[in-house]
């Protein structure tokens, strides 16, 4: 009888084991387990020239009637977005402050006619890497509305300043007017020197001469470009030091897309330039 009773015991004992490893194992596949990790999507790389194919809808000085833009172009390098619409003479500087993921925030500075800037203009919106940047302006006006850029096949194409030498005929075109047949000149050397070839005697920059410095930024289609404007008259505000970005629309290297603005903020000379 002790002997049965003993049996019984151990048989309980075990199937009790059994049943605790069981459990402490999932049940065998019971949805115990730990979860997957959530994949993490790497943050965007906007570095680049965008074709002025790029759109956007802001508004006009009223805040109510829209302006379309089809012509909307940009240059990105590190945290600089620097975007213009040759057409309506307008140019947005805009500090990217982060990204995750696809998700981007920043502020512009808006210029019009490359004065007036309208600074602190929050932005936010989408990039993908190699594709596309679209964004919302918040503000008013020419800050008030959405952009979409379009990444260029020529990024593929490394900068290199024997590819922008142009001393005769120079670089041509409009700056700061409105007039098509008013047009800027300047050079570029061979040694990436920027030189003053033709003054303007229209718009905001008549009279003004331009002198610098471009050079290639490695492993980028892009170029940094850091000049000096003087003589201008009658407004010498617009005279100082401007830093930004250039790039070439296509392989051909005919057209020259440059945004500069000035280093208070205040002025902006924005264009594309011609052999």
């Amino acid at each position: 009888m002790k002997s049965n009773t003993k049996r019984f015991v151990n048989l309980v004992l075990f199937t009790g084991v059994l049943l605790v490893s069981l459990v402490g194992c999932g049940g065998g596949g019971g949805g115990g387990g730990t979860p997957a990790p959530t994949p993490t999507i790497p943050d965007a790389n906007p570095m680049g020239y965008y074709t002025n194919t790029g759109t956007a809808t802001v508004k006009q000085t009223d805040n109510t009637t829209d302006l379309p833009i089809t012509d909307l172009e940009a240059m990105v390098y590190n945290n600089r977005l620097m975007m213009m619409s040759v057409v309506n003479n307008l140019m947005y500087d805009i500090t990217i402050s982060k990204i995750t993921g696809n998700d981007y925030t920043g502020t512009a500075t808006i210029y019009t006619d490359g004065q007036n800037p309208v600074a602190n203009v929050p932005v936010t919106g989408t990039i993908i890497t190699g594709s596309s940047i679209s964004g919302t302006l918040t503000g008013t006006g020419a800050g008030n509305g959405t952009f979409n850029l379009i990444y260029a096949t020529s990024n593929s194409q490394v900068a290199a300043v024997s590819r922008i030498v142009n001393t005769s005929p120079t670089w041509t075109g409009r700056i700061g007017v409105v007039d098509p047949t008013v047009q800027y000149q300047f050079g570029i050397d061979s040694t990436g020197l920027l030189y003053d070839n033709n003054p303007i005697f229209q718009g905001y920059f008549r009279g003004c001469a331009m002198d610098g410095t471009v050079s290639a930024l490695s492993n980028t289609s892009l170029y940094s470009v850091a000049v000096t404007v003087t003589g201008c008259t009658p407004v010498a505000s617009v005279d100082g030091d401007y830093t930004g970005l250039a790039a070439t629309q296509d392989g051909t290297d005919v057209i020259l897309a440059m945004t500069l603005t000035k280093t208070d903020d205040s002025h902006s000379v924005s264009g594309n330039f011609h052999r």
